[in-house]
C-alpha cells in the first residue's frame, strides 16, 4: 500500500475517532452527520444478518462478525480469489453525544445502516424568584 494512502487513512481514522481492529477483511463505511443523528452505512456484501454483531458501550460503536469460507477444493477452477474470509471488527468513537436507547440498525442488500440519534442539548433551567 502506498505510504501516502496509509497516512491519509490514518488521518481519517483519527479525525472520525475510529479504530480498525486487526482483520483481514476491510469494512468500508460512510458516516453522515445529519441534524438529529449520525448515520453509519457499512458495506457487508454476502454477509448473513445473523453473523453481524453490533455493540454500543461508553460511546464506542463496534461492528463485528465473521465471514465463513465456503468449502472449495483445488479442483474448483478458481483463476483468482480476492474474497477474504474470517472475522472482522471495526469500532467508531462517538463519545457521549449519542442517545444510546434510541439507536436503530437495519440490514438490506448487503448494506448495514445504523442510525445514532444525537442527545438533546441540555439547556440551563431558569429559576424564577418568588415575589
Amino acid at each position: 500500500m502506498n505510504i501516502l494512502l496509509r497516512e491519509r487513512d490514518n488521518w481519517l481514522d483519527n479525525f472520525w475517532g475510529t479504530a480498525l481492529a486487526e482483520s483481514n477483511i476491510s469494512i468500508p463505511v460512510n458516516i453522515r452527520d445529519e441534524k438529529e443523528s449520525y448515520v453509519l452505512e457499512a458495506d457487508l456484501p454476502g454477509q448473513l444478518e445473523k453473523d453481524i454483531k453490533i455493540e454500543f458501550d461508553n460511546g464506542l460503536l463496534t461492528i463485528s462478525g465473521e465471514r465463513k469460507n465456503e468449502k472449495t477444493s483445488e479442483e474448483s477452477g478458481f483463476f483468482r480469489r480476492e474474497v477474504s474470509y474470517g472475522s472482522f471488527s471495526r469500532s467508531f468513537r462517538f463519545g457521549d453525544s449519542v442517545a444510546e436507547d434510541k439507536i436503530k440498525a437495519s440490514y438490506k442488500n448487503g448494506v448495514l445502516e445504523i442510525a445514532l440519534p444525537k442527545k438533546e442539548e441540555r439547556k440551563p433551567k431558569l429559576i424564577s424568584l418568588n415575589q
